[in-house]
């Protein structure tokens, strides 16, 4: 059954009520001529180019302290970059941000930080190993009866499961045992069997296979071809007061976007051990995000999601391109980045 879009209006309303929670993490002093700017971050491999810019010194060259936000759920950032507490989050998107717009938070989508390309494990359908080894498990119908992980609802997670409910596996979301658990703890639950399957990423994919505690049986590109998963997004302070700072922003992240594409060069493996703490074995077998390195958006995937929010009830109506992204930053860094030093 649809919910109403108003269960997104008014989950949004209590957590801007409660956006003086997030606090920023320690940081080491910087010369006073830098600019101090608050960035949401995980440590998701999938920020391993804010890291490189960081480490590398692109954002101290531009000017520029980032002073960094621990963001366990997208839904935290919004109203934190609504009241101006952080300028950048480098995360996910959902329902919760659109909705946010909808409603006048001067807020936009801005370049690319995650997005599925060809026969991509960085998003991957899991089921139980002994599930897979009884034989309970051999094609998508026999999901029918599981248990399986869901995250929130308003997030990307949730179009790959109808999708792959309805045209692969032939089931509808009655015919799973849908469990709410947070993506961080999705392999704990895979583990302890409180579920049989998962929609889960890198690292975790990587290290539930190693483990023999679950195996890959449709990767995301599957289900959702190029689709959008990861962002930049930027609040007011960048987009209305600031828009200069916030160009410089985006140069010094492409210019780290640049280096991570380089692959698993012993100094990106460096820096994102240093930043995300993971094993370097782990880093050289897993599947590293892929990131546009002019950080291109796919625009039509964004909309997509909006329309399928609006079909579920989360959303009452879609937004054109213009209020969700602003494409002039990673326009502009195309220019300044050609230029030579």
């Amino acid at each position: 059954m649809r919910r109403p879009a108003r269960t997104v209006c008014a989950l949004l309303a209590w957590l801007i009520g409660t956006a003086s929670v997030v606090a920023v993490t320690g940081v080491q002093a910087a010369p006073l001529a830098l600019t101090p700017l608050v960035t949401g971050v995980s440590t998701f491999i999938s920020n391993a180019p804010v890291f490189i810019a960081i480490e590398e010194g692109h954002f101290a060259a531009s000017g520029i302290e980032i002073r960094q936000v621990v963001i366990r759920s997208d839904i935290e950032a919004w109203p934190a970059l609504i009241a101006g507490q952080m300028d950048v989050n480098a995360g996910g998107f959902n329902a919760g941000l659109i909705e946010a717009i909808r409603r006048g938070a001067r807020l936009r989508i801005v370049a690319d930080k995650w997005h599925l390309g060809p026969a991509d494990r960085t998003l991957a359908l899991m089921v139980r190993q002994e599930l897979i080894d009884s034989g309970r498990f051999r094609t998508l119908p026999d999901l029918q009866g599981l248990r399986v992980a869901a995250g929130i609802r308003g997030g990307v997670n949730e179009r790959f499961w109808d999708r792959l409910l309805r045209d692969r596996a032939f089931l509808t979301r009655e015919h799973v045992t849908f469990i709410q658990v947070p993506q961080a703890f999705v392999a704990d639950a895979l583990r302890a069997k409180v579920v049989d399957a998962a929609l889960t990423g890198e690292p975790y994919v990587t290290r539930l296979e190693n483990l023999g505690v679950a195996k890959v049986v449709v990767t995301g590109d599957e289900i959702l071809p190029r689709a959008q998963l990861g962002a930049i997004t930027y609040g007011p302070n960048l987009l209305s007061r600031n828009r200069g700072l916030g160009q410089r922003f985006m140069n010094a992240y492409l210019r780290g976007v640049r280096q991570y594409n380089a692959g698993k060069t012993e100094r990106n493996l460096a820096i994102i051990r240093r930043f995300t703490g993971e094993d370097e074995a782990l880093l050289r077998q897993m599947q590293w995000p892929f990131i546009h390195a002019d950080g291109h958006l796919n625009v039509e995937s964004i909309a997509a999601f909006q329309a399928w929010w609006v079909r579920e009830g989360l959303l009452p109506q879609t937004l054109p391109p213009e209020q969700v992204v602003d494409l002039a930053f990673i326009r502009r860094a195309a220019i300044d980045l050609a230029k030579p030093k």
